[in-house]
């Protein structure tokens, strides 16, 4: 019966000794769960918005109003939205709707430096670049850029080694093709 009461006695002086502490602690992770809470709110909304923006630039693409959709598509990639901002890159492209090739290179790059873009994506996306650069690619770019797609266990690996043993093969330079070839 005493170790009870002592061990109650304990706990109750524990909680008058610490009682700012513990306050303190639990409002921290109340605090927490709401900011989490608010801010999963927000990119909610953000991702809603730039949908919408995302669908109206193809519905006027599909008007033939180009200049106003390629103007939206350009603030679509600046926002850097893991799903809308390479679909925009993407559109932008396939409607040729940039005729500076810097500018598609800038926001290739762009996409490719987006922190929270998977892998795999990225990888993809490098690939675009070096399709769209095509012949006027430099050799140091192609392996810049290839290399560690061609080292990782990527799934765009043949196809990076396929570029670079076609682009070697094109330039007539065999023994660097050979250590590209796909057995």
């Amino acid at each position: 019966m005493n170790d009870q009461i002592n061990t109650q006695l304990n706990m109750s002086n524990f909680f008058k000794n610490n009682k700012k502490k513990i306050v303190s602690f639990l409002t921290i992770i109340i605090l927490s769960i709401f900011i989490f809470v608010i801010y999963s709110e927000l990119q909610k909304k953000n991702n809603i918005k730039i949908s919408d923006e995302f669908n109206l630039a193809k519905i006027q693409l599909a008007n033939n109003n180009t200049k106003s959709s390629k103007d939206k598509l350009i603030s679509i990639i600046k926002k850097k939205n893991t799903f809308y901002s390479p679909s925009a890159l993407n559109l932008i492209i396939d409607y040729d709707l940039i005729e500076d090739e810097n500018e598609v290179i800038e926001y290739f790059d762009l996409i490719i430096s987006m922190r929270n873009l998977d892998v795999e994506m990225k990888n993809l996306f490098i690939i675009k670049k070096i399709y769209f650069l095509g012949n006027k690619v430099d050799e140091s770019i192609l392996l810049t850029n290839l290399n560690p797609i061609i080292q990782s266990n990527s799934i765009w690996k043949q196809i990076a080694q396929d570029y670079l043993y076609k682009f070697y093969l094109s330039k007539n330079e065999l023994d660097k093709a050979k250590e590209f070839k796909i057995n």
